[in-house]
């Protein structure tokens, strides 16, 4: 329950204890009961939007760039959690980028423009899954170079809808079919939605862009699952014990409902052995929501204007006005000041 400290133990919020007063502390706390851990949830959650000091970012070594969670950038702007990359625009969880524009989840990539989830690419464009070079609309292609509109090759050139051709008859098909669908609006646009592996509403983007409406999705031509509304069997996870203590070995053999999503979720005995051991209440939700819960801190694309606690400049900041953070400040007075 502590916030700011630095280079210190036994502290209970903020307040320097003798390692026993500590654990003594620690133990009247009854940290193994649900209710008393929601108490100090909703106490830390007060703490942190009215005492904590925030940092602006959680950039490191991060030269000319913006975004968040960007270390050892150089030119990267409106990135967000990439690493040891530069000159890179719009990109997102990627590693060792460098010249890439519009990339999601690509790591040693050069180069590459409106492409997802690719390795090891070079002068890729609108592509996803696929590690190649020279080349456009790949999905799962593995070294390929100049080949366009393919699926599932492997070590293959001037290949077109996965066939081969030379070299010659590659390029004036490729143009022409470039020409038709510059005439259709069609071409630089990343591949169609109705290639998506799964539901939005079931996806990390989901985790990005949680106000996203059904509606939203389908006019994308994209994918959204419904969740059933009939009756689930199992037990309400309110008539779980609220101590762990008083848990016995039959909740493992127990289908659980979350009463967020009204998923089924179970306890198995390994995880009740941890929760035992570590004198941790069961949980009550299903762990996609909890999951969801703990990443809200962490896929913040946005920045918001404040103004630094310590010295009172302009700053942009990477906490939605609604988490109502009283104390945020610039990285120079955070250094000064905290680190």
């Amino acid at each position: 329950m502590c916030w700011n400290l630095r280079n210190k133990s036994h502290c209970i919020e903020n307040v320097q204890y003798t390692k026993e007063e500590y654990e003594e502390k620690i133990k009247s706390y009854n940290l193994g009961s649900y209710e008393s851990i929601q108490v100090f949830k909703m106490r830390f959650e007060k703490i942190a939007q009215n005492e904590a000091v925030h940092r602006e970012n959680f950039n490191l070594k991060a030269y000319n760039s913006s975004g968040n969670y960007l270390i050892d950038v150089k030119n990267c702007h409106n990135c967000n959690t990439i690493s040891d990359s530069e000159d890179c625009y719009n990109c997102i969880r990627g590693l060792q980028q460098k010249s890439d524009i519009d990339a999601d989840g690509c790591w040693y990539s050069e180069l590459i423009g409106n492409c997802q989830g690719c390795v090891n690419a070079y002068a890729l464009k609108y592509s996803t899954w696929s590690s190649s070079r020279y080349s456009e609309y790949l999905d799962l292609c593995i070294e390929c170079e100049y080949c366009f509109g393919c699926v599932g090759l492997k070590k293959k050139k001037y290949c077109i809808l996965n066939k081969q051709y030379t070299k010659e008859e590659y390029e004036t098909l490729r143009d022409k079919i470039i020409a038709d669908m510059r005439r259709r609006g069609e071409y630089g646009k990343f591949l169609p939605y109705s290639m998506s592996a799964g539901p939005f509403n079931f996806s990390t983007s989901f985790f990005y862009f949680p106000e996203t409406k059904k509606e939203d999705i389908l006019k994308l031509g994209g994918y959204w699952e419904d969740i059933s509304k009939g009756h689930i069997e199992g037990m309400q996870t309110n008539k779980l014990p609220d101590s762990i203590k008083d848990v016995s070995n039959a909740v493992t053999t127990q289908a659980l409902i979350c009463p967020e999503t009204g998923w089924r979720f179970n306890i198995a005995q390994n995880e009740l052995t941890f929760y035992r051991e570590n004198n941790i209440p069961l949980p009550r939700y299903h762990f996609d929501a909890r999951i969801k819960k703990s990443l809200k801190y962490l896929t913040v694309l946005r920045s918001y204007p404040y103004k630094c606690v310590f010295c009172g400049g302009s700053i942009m900041a990477y906490y939605p006005p609604e988490w109502g953070y009283k104390k945020i400040s610039c990285e120079e007075c955070y250094k000064k000041n905290i680190a």
